[in-house]
């Protein structure tokens, strides 16, 4: 399998891109496996060439004469998610997503933790800007051709006949074969190339048709946008361009139900892509696997209890998994983050910010309710005021808001006349929160992560009350136990096999 992967100069190239994520590296793989190289799945060589997952096949249109390239939205694939296997390999096709591996690998990480209400195509960034400038050229073409004396259809009949490509391949089911042979008769392109001749083309009569076909399979919430459309028939060019926009707008209103309905599906494919590029990293990657191992076994260590056996490893995998993603919150440099955490970099480095936020606001309460014990009113007052100053945290910016805290605190004792030389040189402690070793702030963070790690390992929404300092703050943490639980449930589903074998081999050294 390693001597199928990469030679010597992929092998540097890839490792030299690994250094902020392994799964980059793999991109080069990838891109070979795309262009049907060598390849390590074994279901690739039993399945006919043109049935292979994840390939898109359209049925092209007929050609016309005088007419521009169709530069409008891809044309719907030729198949239905409510039948076809969905797999790492297929579900990128299924989802429109594009773009490079690692952006596909992204898309995929995302979907599975953060599963949305629909599924709409996501194309790559430079894909949409040159799709953008395609099209707009695409429909100052067919303005200008319809504008001339005499009309010239040629674009528009192309467009029109690539809706109804799309409408027969994808939108209108195969059984429905009353409204299938509609269409196909309604819109076929020799009799409007024949209309076009005889000067009979009615382009409105054309689109009310086809607006009345979407209004039979369409989901009720596009009724209004069909009915806009409708009121604004005139303008050829601008109604073609709605046509379009609402085919693709139908079109995944119909993938999202499909793949609504199996849902379960989908995402279990999703985790399978995240974890085939990862154990395809390790190939890639000299030492990867070993360092990750090693790093499961020292948060084990960390979170041992008295037995402990293989007996109950699903319930280790999860103490675990836990406790080293409360762990990753504190890391001090992106390479302290294991790789199978790193599509997470993003998450992990705001919720690390907040960590800071909330330890720094609760040693902040603390030390004032210390100097003076604050009322409920007067610290249920001041808590919002301590979050809102501390909402744009950053190693940047840290001394300007530590001091805008104290000046903060500073006020409640002034307005309580509590104010003076004593009282002020304690609460300057605050200014010192700027430094990661200061006494009191190191307690925060250290009973915040212990409490964090009981929130997260919590098995139902009633969650113990936070200790000291963190008391004031109770109310943050259940929003805060529902982010976290997402990225921590995808890790432990994603990856448990990896726990489960490295946490087994500590029990194996044990026992030996």
């Amino acid at each position: 399998k390693g001597k199928r992967r990469r030679k010597g100069e992929d092998r540097r190239e890839a490792e030299g891109n690994s250094s902020l994520c392994p799964n980059i590296a793999n991109s080069v793989t990838m891109e070979k496996e795309e262009k049907g190289e060598e390849r390590d799945d074994e279901t690739s060589e039993t399945v006919e060439p043109s049935a292979k997952r994840g390939k898109r096949t359209v049925e092209e249109g007929s050609e016309v004469d005088g007419a521009g390239p169709s530069i409008s939205s891809p044309q719907f694939v030729s198949y239905d998610p409510s039948t076809m296997l969905i797999d790492r390999e297929t579900l990128p096709s299924i989802l429109g997503i594009m773009g490079t591996p690692t952006g596909v690998l992204l898309q995929m990480h995302r979907i599975s933790v953060n599963p949305p209400e629909r599924f709409v195509q996501i194309p790559h960034p430079l894909e949409k800007s040159i799709k953008k400038a395609m099209q707009d050229s695409y429909w100052k073409m067919l303005s200008e051709d319809v504008d001339k004396c005499p009309p010239v259809y040629g674009t528009a009949i192309s467009l029109v006949n690539e809706i109804k490509e799309m409408l027969l391949n994808g939108l209108i089911p195969m059984r429905d074969e009353k409204r299938r042979n509609e269409v196909s008769a309604r819109l076929d392109i020799n009799t409007l190339q024949n209309e076009v001749e005889q000067n009979e083309l009615d382009v409105q009569s054309i689109g009310s048709f086809i607006l009345n076909i979407f209004t039979s399979i369409c989901a009720p919430h596009r009724d209004p946008e069909i009915s806009e459309i409708r009121s604004h028939m005139d303008n050829i060019p601008n109604l073609l361009r709605n046509l379009m926009e609402m085919t693709d707008k139908i079109k995944e209103d119909v993938i999202s139900f499909k793949l609504e309905m199996r849902r379960e599906e989908v995402l279990k494919a999703a985790r399978d892509y995240e974890k085939h590029d990862l154990e395809s990293s390790f190939v890639v990657v000299e030492g990867a696997k070993d360092k990750l191992v090693d790093w499961i076994k020292k948060i084990y260590e960390k979170t041992a209890e008295e037995g402990d056996s293989i007996e109950n490893i699903e319930e280790i995998v999860g103490r675990v998994v836990r406790r080293g993603f409360i762990q990753n919150l504190s890391f001090s440099s992106i390479s302290d983050i294991p790789f199978h955490w790193r599509l997470d970099l993003n998450e992990i480095q705001l919720f690390s910010l907040e960590r800071r936020r909330i330890a720094i606001v609760a040693a902040s309460l603390f030390l004032l309710n210390s100097i003076h014990p604050l009322s409920p009113s007067s610290q249920s007052s001041l808590i919002p005021r301590l979050i809102t100053l501390c909402d744009d945290l950053s190693k940047d910016n840290l001394e300007v808001i530590v001091d805008s805290v104290y000046v903060e605190c500073e006020k409640v004792l002034r307005e309580a006349k509590k104010l003076n030389e004593e009282t002020e040189d304690k609460l300057k402690v605050i200014k010192r929160f700027i430094d990661s070793d200061q006494p009191l702030r190191i307690l925060a963070e250290k009973r915040l992560d212990e409490y964090m790690f009981t929130v997260v390992s919590t098995p139902n929404s009633s969650l113990p009350s936070p200790p000291s300092p963190l008391t004031p703050l109770s109310s943050l943490f259940p929003s805060i136990r529902t982010k976290f639980l997402k990225y921590i449930i995808h890790n432990e589903n994603t990856f448990k096999d990896l726990y489960v074998n490295a946490i087994s081999s500590v029990f194996k050294t044990s026992e030996e």
